[in-house]
């Protein structure tokens, strides 16, 4: 327990450190959002200025050329060709970013250049590969359009060359002005100031190849510039901006809008980028900035985070390790208040189940295990209170553990307690048990209070009973309530116990619905007087047919009824039956007397709350109806309640009812308790009559009984009657009426009925 305490500490330590590390993470994670955040709005204001700053440029270059070349144009019409020449001699002199000037006609000659061309051969715009779709598409178009960068041998310089169409009123092309700008000027031109040192641009033509590049180095313009990008490449690119913004090629050219994703530079590294398209010119801008950059960036806020986090759980540690060892201290102090009573210190049952696997291998499971309850301890803990009582329960621990030394002993609650004993030698501990039992029972001195206190003890063994401690006390549990029900200090479980149990949890789930499926049927047995042999009454007889267990016996399933409190609903309908049938059995047959009905009373139906209302409400029902009814009662009824038992059964005399003692003579009455009762009639049991011919003790007894009742003037009924001899012997001294199978056996109503009519005399029997 102590150890599964400690682990789950620990793990309360590992989760917190845990916990800490993806806080930490995520507090990494949302300072990377941020950082990807600002860089990519920074990127986009950059972007836009770049944007408009190249449009700007390109604009005035626009505006440029078209000025320049109608005044060329006008000068070569004029035949003024040095003049021309001069003009751009000094336009290149006055603008360092142009690498070169010349004018060609529609079909692509250079009709005339700068100066700096003159010394390198002439190409054809139009039919040179480099420059042959550019050339074809500014004849289409009324804007500037921007050549392909390219490389010139004589000043050592990549151009970006811009050309624009130069048209008559007509809107008809009679020639291209075409300049060459130096790429390092244009760096400067087009970025200014609005370019991070760490943010890389990128120029894409529409046609894939790359106008500028500013995170180039010049070793790699040839590799770079001077050839497109991949298509299969520039595909994987517009899948990823996609898959991260939902934007297609078609919709960024379309919305003039920024989009930004994360996509990989040229080495392959990441990088948060930007782009943009400008719709004039046909070109991307892409600005980026290097995930490096974004690291280094968040280097600061990892060092701090880790210095917190470390210092943290190393804190946290300390802490915990302090507060285990603590713990583990006071866990041993609680472990042993969980697993021991509070009162009188002993083992309980949590200890039992944490240990007895324990304790069985040290005994190589071979054990018995004693369930003890102490009989009379209810009374004395209501009459003199709790705090005795607990003094009581002290005790009995007490000599529980002088006594059984080597076992373990445990107090289940209440007043049970548990033993664990090594001996499994039946006689042996049967003897052991017999001692303890009277060791017990000695006087226990409580102020100045005497208590003797006795217990009912069901042993089971292991492992022949079981080899679980839930199985072990269950049958320990049932032999010890057979030993009480017995009036037995000492039980031990068996089969026949066990199949005895059963059976009677079989029988009272079957009879829990005996009634609502009509499997409980009322026989009645006649009763005849004495000397005239007239049928003068009848008794009520339960009998239950089950379609799982056939025919039960009453004496089997009425006590299951009782214990499980089925007896009063079961008692309610044999009583509402036999009135019913009564009635209906003296109208049929035409007596000559009231027909008298006897039905069985229990215990526990005569002392159920409602049990005197239920009885003035049937009796109002049958009201002056041709029956007189008879409820029988036995001696253990005066047992339990003599004063409030008598109570009610005059209440019962008062509303015309009248009342029969059974089975006299197996109990405990005397003749001053007989003499109290309000009786009407007592019954012989059938135990004394079966051999008052051949037994003189039985024969005593019964016919002490009849003297009795006749100095009480209290008529008697024979029970158990069985043949003529019997009768004449009880008849010559005073036995009022018979009953038994010499008459007649309990029958139907049917039968009944029939037998009356047949049999009203039954002098010939």
């Amino acid at each position: 327990m102590q150890n599964y305490s400690n682990k789950a500490l620990w793990r309360t330590y590992i989760f917190i450190v845990c916990f800490s590390l993806i806080a930490a993470g995520t507090f990494l994670n949302l300072k990377w959002s941020d950082f990807k955040k600002d860089a990519t709005s920074q990127q986009s204001y950059s972007n836009k200025l770049i944007a408009n700053s190249i449009a700007n440029n390109l604009d005035k270059y626009e505006v440029f050329l078209n000025l320049v070349g109608s005044r060329l144009q006008g000068l070569l019409k004029e035949n003024k060709t040095s003049e021309a020449k001069n003009l751009i001699e000094e336009l290149m002199l006055s603008n360092k970013a142009l690498a070169g000037i010349g004018l060609a006609n529609q079909n692509g000659e250079l009709i005339l250049t700068s100066a700096r061309l003159d010394h390198q051969k002439l190409i054809n715009l139009k039919s040179n590969p480099e420059t042959s779709d550019t050339f074809e598409a500014v004849l289409k178009s009324d804007f500037l359009i921007m050549g392909r960068t390219y490389y010139m041998p004589n000043i050592q310089e990549w151009v970006v060359p811009l050309r624009l169409a130069l048209k008559n009123e007509a809107g008809l092309v009679n020639g291209v002005m075409t300049v060459g700008l130096k790429f390092n000027v244009l760096e400067e031109t087009w970025l200014g100031n609005s370019l991070p040192s760490h943010l890389k641009l990128l120029v894409l033509r529409n046609d894939l190849y790359r106008q500028f590049a500013s995170f180039v180095s010049p070793e790699e313009y040839q590799e770079w510039i001077a050839k497109p990008l991949p298509e299969q490449r520039f595909k994987q690119l517009l899948d990823m901006i996609y898959q991260q913004t939902g934007k297609t090629i078609d919709q960024i050219k379309s919305d003039g809008k920024l989009v930004s994703y994360s996509g990989p530079d040229k080495d392959g590294f990441m990088n948060a980028q930007t782009v943009s398209y400008n719709r004039k010119y046909n070109y991307y801008i892409v600005t980026g900035t290097s995930y490096d950059v974004l690291y280094e960036k968040l280097a600061l806020p990892i060092s701090w985070l880790i210095f917190f986090c470390i210092t943290f759980n190393v804190g946290l540690f300390i802490l915990f390790r302090r507060n285990i060892h603590t713990h583990s201290q006071a866990k041993v102090s609680l472990q042993y208040q969980v697993e021991h009573d509070p009162l009188t210190k002993l083992p309980n049952r949590r200890y039992l189940l944490n240990h007895y696997q324990e304790w069985s291998k040290t005994n190589s499971g071979e054990h018995s295990l004693l369930y003890l309850d102490l009989n009379n301890f209810k009374t004395c803990n209501d009459i003199h209170g709790h705090s005795t009582g607990d003094k009581i329960l002290c005790a009995t621990a007490a000599r529980l553990v002088e006594f059984f030394k080597g076992s373990l002993c445990a107090r289940q609650g209440g007043d049970e307690f548990i033993v664990l004993c090594p001996v499994t030698n039946q006689s042996v501990l049967l003897d052991y048990c017999e001692d303890f039992a009277n060791a017990l029972a000695k006087t226990i001195h409580v102020e100045h209070l005497e208590f003797s206190i006795y217990a009912s003890m069901g042993i089971s063994f292991a492992p022949c009973d079981g080899h679980t401690l839930d199985e072990l006390l269950r049958k320990a549990d049932m032999a010890m309530y057979e030993a009480k029900r017995k009036s037995r200090s000492i039980g031990f479980y068996s089969e026949e116990l066990e199949a005895k149990t059963k059976q009677a949890s079989e029988i009272e789930r079957e009879l829990s619905t005996a009634l609502k499926n009509n499997e409980l049927t009322v026989f009645y047995q006649p009763q005849v007087d004495a000397y005239s042999y007239h049928v003068l009454g009848i008794e009520a007889l339960l009998r239950w047919n089950n379609p799982t267990l056939g025919f039960v016996p009453p004496d089997v399933f009425i006590p299951v009824a009782e214990s499980s409190g089925l007896i009063n609903e079961i008692g309610r309908f044999v009583m509402e039956q036999a009135l019913k049938d009564g009635y209906e059995v003296s109208k049929v047959c035409n007596l000559k007397h009231k027909l008298r009905v006897s039905v069985n009373l229990s215990v526990s139906q005569l002392f159920n709350d409602d049990f005197l209302e239920h009885l003035q409400g049937l009796l109002a029902q049958h009201q002056g109806q041709e029956v007189t009814f008879m409820l029988e009662v036995t001696e253990s009824l005066f047992i339990d309640d003599l004063i409030r038992a008598k109570n009610i059964l005059e209440q019962v005399k008062f509303c015309g009812v009248f009342i029969s003692l059974d089975d006299f003579g197996t109990g405990y009455s005397s003749l001053s308790v007989l003499s109290k009762l309000p009786i009407n009639e007592l019954k012989i049991d059938r135990s004394f009559v079966n051999d008052i011919l051949t037994d003189e003790h039985d024969w005593l007894l019964a016919k002490s009984i009849i003297y009795l009742c006749k100095s009480l003037s209290i008529p008697v009924v024979a029970e158990g009657v069985e043949n003529k001899a019997q009768a004449d012997r009880l008849a010559a001294h005073g036995c009022d009426v018979f009953q038994g199978y010499y008459f007649a056996k309990p029958m139907p109503k049917e039968q009944l009925i029939e037998f009356l009519n047949n049999k009203k005399d039954l002098n010939q029997a």
